[in-house]
């Protein structure tokens, strides 16, 4: 039986001080796995610390194009917004981390994979679903259920204790999660709601209040739902997201302060930075409205929120999931065309939609010349409408 286990490597506290525990105190080979998406590491720094630490072999692999084209893009076509605020960054790009953690135990016959999330937190339960779908053979382990440190402080005690590289200290008072579809932070201390927290929590944007006094306004064109150029110029939507997360940042959008219900019922406060994100959320619904009759957008919020569950509670490798992106995927067969849309101040406005394939009809909506809507119309339908008023007015019921 091979003694080896596979550990998910950041480069966080936790998961340093996971291979050093793993290693020493149960006894294993630790191989590290780190993917890039994009969350700004120096990846070979992450293997060389790994492998210093005591890790006897390091795999990293950029993984920022699939992330994009077979998770964020699917998601920003489903309007995935959980609890309609998160847009679902850390969530996202968990399934693809495991889906590669559990090719990597199969190609070096390791039977047991590990990871360090929070015992308090979602991550735990969205790593051990994923590999039970893709590998229910695997075995995982989960260090932090098993080592009696608590806290940060007791964390870094340790980390200096067995000379284990001890992160910034801004990164012991928040827990920040990057990548490039958006940044997860949290404050290590809970903090209540009523609390404003400190500049020191975001990275990627600036306050509204110091974001530049003059609009900037900009098109993203996209192809049935997928963003494929900007101001006019085709782009892949990888390069499309890097550009608008460097804009949106400077002008402060794309930031969230929220209280969210966690699977396991604990509410916790989050924060959220992500500007390109949320700009191609802006543009996308906007593009949706004009492209999509009433009915179909009606429905597709019912599907939306489930889908947000879905990914959010580990289930992303579930037949629902699957089933539900046939169904977004072929409402989108028309979701093309270009929005104009206005960054000021934290804010992100579309301004204007173009669309060959739009809804909206000038004939229709005027009232003024040129209008080809029967104004007869509405008045029979009214009167049909409240004829249920009306019975129910007679029986007292109004």
């Amino acid at each position: 039986m091979s003694n080896k286990v596979i550990l998910a490597y950041s480069g966080s506290l936790e998961t340093s001080v996971a291979i050093h525990w793993l290693k020493h105190r149960l006894g294993y080979e630790v191989i590290t796995y780190s993917a890039d998406i994009g969350g700004g590491e120096e990846l070979s720094r992450l293997g060389d610390q790994a492998v210093e630490i005591g890790a006897v072999a390091a795999h990293i692999s950029d993984l920022k194009k699939r992330f994009i084209q077979e998770y964020a893009i699917p998601a920003l076509k489903a309007r995935a917004r959980y609890q309609s605020g998160y847009l679902l960054a850390a969530a996202l790009s968990r399934p693809l981390i495991v889906s590669e953690l559990v090719k990597l135990a199969v190609e070096e016959g390791v039977a047991l994979v590990a990871h360090a999330s929070s015992p308090r937190g979602n991550d735990q339960v969205r790593f051990q679903t994923s590999v039970a779908a893709l590998s229910p053979d695997l075995q995982v382990i989960h260090p932090p259920k098993l080592w009696s440190y608590k806290t940060k402080a007791a964390l870094v005690s340790y980390a200096k204790k067995h000379g284990i590289p001890v992160p910034d200290q801004r990164e012991t008072v928040y827990h920040v999660d990057q990548n490039i579809w958006g940044n997860s932070l949290q404050c290590s201390e809970a903090t209540e709601p009523w609390e404003e927290l400190g500049e020191g929590a975001f990275t990627s944007t600036r306050r509204p209040e110091d974001a530049p006094d003059e609009a900037v306004e900009l098109e993203v064109g996209f192809k049935r739902g997928m963003p494929v150029s900007l101001d006019g110029k085709s782009r892949d939507a990888l390069g499309i997201i890097y550009l608008l997360n460097q804009l949106g940042g400077k002008h402060g959008v794309g930031r969230i302060d929220t209280v969210e219900d966690r699977l396991i019922g604990i509410k916790c406060r989050m924060l959220y930075e992500a500007p390109a994100a949320t700009i191609l959320y802006a543009g996308h619904d906007a593009l949706q409205k004009v492209t999509l009759s009433r009915d179909i957008l009606q429905f597709q919020e019912v599907l939306s929120r489930r889908y947000s569950e879905l990914i959010y509670n580990g289930l992303w490798f579930s037949e629902l999931r699957r089933c539900l992106d046939q169904f977004f995927q072929s409402i989108h067969s028309y979701v093309s065309g270009t929005v104009h849309l206005k960054l000021y101040k934290g804010n992100c406005t579309p301004t204007g939609v173009s669309s060959d394939y739009s809804l909206y009809s000038k004939k229709l909506a005027s009232v003024g010349a040129g209008d080809l809507f029967d104004q007869g119309v509405p008045a029979g339908l009214a009167e049909i409408l409240s004829l249920i008023q009306k019975t129910e007015a007679a029986h007292g019921k109004g």
